[in-house]
């Protein structure tokens, strides 16, 4: 009975020639169901972004730096910034939609010559014929955001420390009572609470660190009465100089940083010119955004043949033409390309890459018993095997 097999091989295509009249088309040039399809891969290049990202954050008493902290103009509103501080290109291999090709074979044929094997990976994909070499599989990559910045809670960002923010006010009440010809003075206390205004809370916080700078002069100096171990003078001298900062940027503010990484996928096509491509968009002010935001400038990805197969690409062409029925196994033969990465019309990123897509495909021609082992990631010949036939 019949059987069509319908495989995709995109790793290892490791296949021996049978004796039978075997004969190898390109999709859609074959109304046989006795076969297998295969695909010539094509790179997926992936570029990785690193971005930094400094998060300023006002500090509760920044309008008041001026006139308690002596500092001018400081910042009194959140902010982000980011910059771009690496780029690296990665590459991995899939099938090509428009490389695939149809191996038909006779079953009567096979019969009389020998068994045929086929060996699958785990998602189903050839990866090879007539071959006992063991396969390995590699793991698919994924694109994803690997991290994410985490949110801060600006209220637990800055620290009052020995500042309290609330103020205990006592009104005396004064009665006088006569009693016959003597007065007699009655005193009341009414105590409350009420909240410092900003004001108040920076004058405080000001003669906080005045009095911190006292203390540290003096223990820089040896003023004490009591012969500390230099270790100890060390750690009563850090203590403080935390609580100073701790204070001071209740004035100045914080700058928080962090690092986030993107990777983003892009498939080149061949084409009469340059591929370029715009994978995403970025900004200083609001960081990575998807290619066709309204936000930030492009970053594209340019690529440019090297042309190193150019000379042998006319005589590939005219072999395929042919008119020959049985042409063997497809293959490539790679070309190299200029990689760029361009950020406001300025390269931040240059390399070499191999790229199949933009190479020529050509046939191995039929032989007995040939075997033929093919580089999954580039769809280039790696080995051919004829062997002595009696």
């Amino acid at each position: 009975m019949k059987k069509l097999f319908v495989l995709t091989l995109v790793l290892l295509l490791s296949i021996v020639l049978l004796k039978a009249q075997n004969t190898v088309t390109p999709v859609g040039e074959s109304s046989s169901s006795d076969g297998i399809y295969y695909s010539l891969p094509q790179t997926v290049l992936k570029v990785h972004l690193k971005v930094k990202r400094v998060d300023y954050y006002a500090g509760p008493l920044a309008s008041y730096a001026d006139e308690y902290f002596g500092k001018e103009n400081v910042q009194v509103e959140d902010n982000s910034e980011y910059s771009i501080v690496e780029i690296s290109i990665s590459d991995y291999s899939i099938p090509d939609a428009d490389q695939y090709y149809y191996v038909q074979f006779k079953p009567q044929d096979l019969k009389r010559s020998r068994e045929l094997v086929m060996s699958l990976n785990k998602a189903g994909v050839l990866s090879s014929v007539n071959d006992n070499k063991t396969f390995v599989n590699t793991p698919t990559q994924q694109v994803t955001l690997i991290n994410e910045h985490a949110k801060i809670n600006k209220d637990d960002l800055f620290d009052f420390v020995a500042v309290s923010p609330q103020a205990t006010i006592v009104d005396t009440v004064v009665r006088i009572i006569t009693v016959d010809t003597s007065n007699v003075k009655e005193l009341t206390f009414n105590t409350r609470v009420e909240q410092k205004t900003n004001e108040e809370l920076a004058k405080e916080v000001s003669e906080k660190i005045e009095k911190i700078l006292h203390d540290r002069y003096f223990i820089s100096i040896g003023y004490q009465e009591v012969a500390y171990p230099a270790g100890t003078m060390q750690y009563m001298d850090s203590q403080l100089k935390k609580r100073q900062d701790e204070y001071t940027a209740l004035f100045l503010g914080k700058k928080v940083t962090d690092y986030e990484e993107y990777t983003f996928s892009v498939i080149p096509k061949k084409g009469e010119g340059d591929f370029s491509e715009v994978f995403c968009r970025f900004s200083k002010h609001s960081g990575v955004r998807a290619a066709n935001s309204s936000l930030g400038e492009p970053l594209s990805i340019n690529i440019s043949s090297i042309n190193t197969t150019a000379k042998m690409a006319w005589h590939a062409e005219s072999v395929l033409k042919a008119p020959k029925e049985s042409k063997g196994i497809y293959y490539r033969i790679p070309e190299y390309a200029n990689v760029e990465v361009l950020y406001m019309e300025e390269k931040i990123f240059s390399d070499i890459r191999l790229m199949p897509q933009f190479g020529v495909v050509s046939f191995v021609p039929y032989a007995e018993d040939m075997q033929i082992e093919i580089h999954p990631e580039t769809g280039a010949i790696k080995s051919v095997h004829l062997k002595h036939t009696h």
